[in-house]
């Protein structure tokens, strides 16, 4: 089933490389998307792709992430939507 999810982390998520982290394991899962750091010191993204691929690059994210300390991660649904590739946003 393909989804697309909008996830908000929170925590030490920024200065660590978690966005380029996350671009390598997101292509390694054929997940497509962007991820972007926010003025608040969160990181954006959203993750389009297999259901199974999506929820496995959000637990990259949120438990094996190096360097990483998400204390709080926000999933949303929203409708399908699909991108070209995965992307860093600036």
């Amino acid at each position: 089933m393909l989804v697309t999810k909008r996830v908000l982390f929170y925590g030490r998520v920024q200065g660590i490389n978690f966005r380029s982290n996350t671009l390598s394991k997101a292509l390694d899962l054929n997940v497509r998307g962007w991820i972007m750091n926010r003025i608040d010191g969160s990181v954006e993204a959203f993750f389009s792709g297999e259901l199974c691929d999506v929820m496995s690059l959000i637990n990259y994210c949120v438990a094996d992430m190096p360097y990483a300390i998400v204390k709080r991660y926000d999933v949303y649904d929203i409708p399908y939507t699909e991108f070209p590739d995965f992307r860093i946003k600036r």
